[in-house]
């Protein structure tokens, strides 16, 4: 009975150590590793909602489709995921990126765009850093149309 009692006790302790672990792993911050920062000429904002933010960005890539993310201020991911870069002959691609629920782009609040050759959950394992191959600051301001448009970049 004893053993019995110990064993179980055990399971107990093992159960909670992976559950803890499992949401340390996904709370844990990234850090995006800064790559190249073009201006604003090759990457524009063209369009902005609270719940959807859309690029023109005019930088041709090798791999046809990259891992982009949406970071605000307090380093949150607001919107990320696998876009295509390439559209036919176009030598620019249009992105459409939606925030994710409980977050939302803001007028006044800077941002970054990165995009990367992987999910950042792959390299969280071995390191907090992400390794952008682009990395784009903008700021967003409402403009008459109440669009939003980038104020500073690059």
């Amino acid at each position: 009975m004893k053993k019995a009692l110990h064993v179980l006790l055990a399971l107990i302790f093992v159960s909670i150590g992976l559950t803890s672990s499992c949401s340390r792993y996904k709370d844990q911050k990234v850090n995006l590793y800064h790559g190249m920062q073009p201006s604003s000429e090759f990457i524009k904002v063209m369009k902005c909602t609270p719940d959807e933010v859309t690029f023109r960005i005019q930088i041709q890539f090798a791999q046809k489709k990259l891992y982009h993310i949406i970071e605000d201020e307090e380093k949150n991911f607001i919107s990320e995921g696998w876009f295509p870069t390439t559209l036919g002959l176009e030598v620019f691609y249009i992105l459409k990126m939606k925030a994710k629920e409980g977050f939302f782009f803001e007028p006044g609040q800077e941002y970054a765009l990165c995009i990367g050759l992987e999910n950042p959950e792959k390299t969280i394992r071995y390191s907090a850093n992400y390794r952008c191959k682009i990395y784009y600051k903008f700021t967003m301001q409402i403009q008459p149309s109440t669009q939003l448009r980038p104020v500073a970049g690059g």
